[in-house]
């Protein structure tokens, strides 16, 4: 932990997504206001972030399974043989915790993940033998919304564990019934009763590991299982978008005991994964840095410091207009000048360049409307201050520049 906050707090450079996804940066480029940042998108760009983390957190659990396994000291190849084989044959991303030989090699960012799913697996099975996975919202929680509660909507993640998670963890644990065929069921209900005030669609959300409660092959099972019904299946709540080679339509079958779970659970969402952190990196996050990163107005923020800067520069030109044609004397009164005009470059430049010096004063960065949180990346603040210092600059000398033009225009009264 120590190491982790002296890399965050010495980083002089951009972070890249993966630290971002594996919670290793600060405001305002942290895993929440990317989260806030594809929300604002519009366009359901926030579903692709949803299914990372959520694939993620299955990952995890896997993790954690593998790791029960070793600590009770029984072989992957005794209590999973057809995982064993199956994995053997194709490779697996569990294979340092499976006991598989030929550790596959993964690439720097990768390795970066790798490891804070391991960190995630760790805490799980912390929780849980503390007894904090008797805590729920403990769970639920994301780092999402590490920055303080937010109204929970039926859009909000997370918010489908206080209405199914229980019910379908019991079932997870205490029947083999597919999850997967009650949301069918639930789903076709909810069609038939559309026109007669149906009951909503229960969403499907993360595993949640109770207190005392071994991981199992069925709990991987239902966790992959919810994951399919909440993005890939047909009619899903949060639809997400995979080019034809990776869309699934169907998912295997209920395992029909604890030891017959489907091979191919643990690695079965890698290709989706790999394919929306592509598209994550490609297409939202050079935004994301843009906006957070060189700026700290969001683009309410801007349009809203356009409209005052217009209206200021009117305001600078009426009352200008005003002392030459009115011929007010003595002519110093024309230096008043110098307010319109500043306050109209000020608002103007913030605008072009989406960035507040007011709010670089205060270490602030806008994150909705009259939202802001606090800049904690030291290199983001240094950033944010040399811009804003420019900035000042060319507000103070295009102010000065206006207010000689007005003051040295002669006076002629109509």
């Amino acid at each position: 932990m120590a190491e982790k906050k002296q890399s965050i707090s010495t980083r002089m450079r951009m972070p890249y997504l993966n630290e971002v996804l594996s919670r290793r940066t600060r405001p305002p480029l942290d895993l929440w206001c990317f989260y806030v940042f594809l929300d604002r998108l519009g366009n359901g760009e926030q579903d692709l972030l949803d299914f990372w983390l959520d694939v993620h957190q299955h990952k995890a659990l896997c993790r954690a399974y593998f790791k029960d396994l070793h600590r009770t000291g029984t072989a992957v190849e005794q209590e999973w043989p057809d995982f064993y084989n199956w994995a053997r044959q194709h490779g697996s991303h569990y294979a340092d915790v499976a006991g598989l030989q030929g550790e596959p090699q993964f690439s720097h960012n990768e390795t970066q993940l790798r490891e804070a799913e391991k960190r995630e697996a760790d805490r799980m099975l912390e929780d849980r033998d503390s007894g904090l996975g008797s805590n729920l919202s403990h769970r639920e929680r994301r780092d999402t919304e590490s920055h303080g509660p937010r109204p929970m909507t039926p859009t909000s993640p997370g918010y489908a564990h206080s209405t199914s998670i229980d019910n379908r963890m019991g079932q997870a644990t205490g029947s083999p019934f597919s999850a997967y065929q009650q949301d069918q069921a639930r789903n076709r209900g909810g069609e038939e009763g559309s026109g007669q005030g149906g009951a909503r669609r229960v969403s499907a959300g993360p595993t949640v590991i109770r207190k005392n409660q071994v991981v199992t092959q069925l709990v991987l099972f239902t966790s992959a299982e919810r994951i399919f019904a909440r993005y890939l299946m047909d009619n899903a709540e949060k639809p997400v978008y995979f080019p034809a080679h990776l869309r699934m339509h169907d998912f295997p079958n209920p395992p029909r005991d604890q030891h017959a779970c489907d091979p191919r659970i643990p690695d079965y969402f890698n290709a989706q994964q790999d394919y929306v952190y592509k598209e994550l990196e490609q297409q939202y996050y050079p935004a994301f840095l843009r906006e957070k990163g060189f700026g700290n107005l969001t683009r309410p923020g801007v349009y809203g410091s356009l409209i005052a800067g217009l209206f200021c520069l009117w305001a600078g030109f009426v009352v200008a207009f005003t002392l030459v044609f009115y011929d007010y004397k003595p002519k110093v009164r024309r230096l008043g000048l110098i307010v319109p005009f500043f306050l109209a470059f000020y608002f103007l430049f913030s605008a072009y360049w989406a960035l507040a010096p007011h709010l670089v004063l205060l270490r602030r960065s806008e994150v909705g409307f009259f939202k802001t949180v606090k800049i904690r990346d030291n290199y983001i603040l240094r950033l944010h201050a040399g811009r804003a210092a420019i900035l000042m600059a060319f507000v103070i000398v295009c102010t000065a520049i206006m207010t000689v033009i007005w003051w040295a225009v002669p006076g002629h009264r109509l």
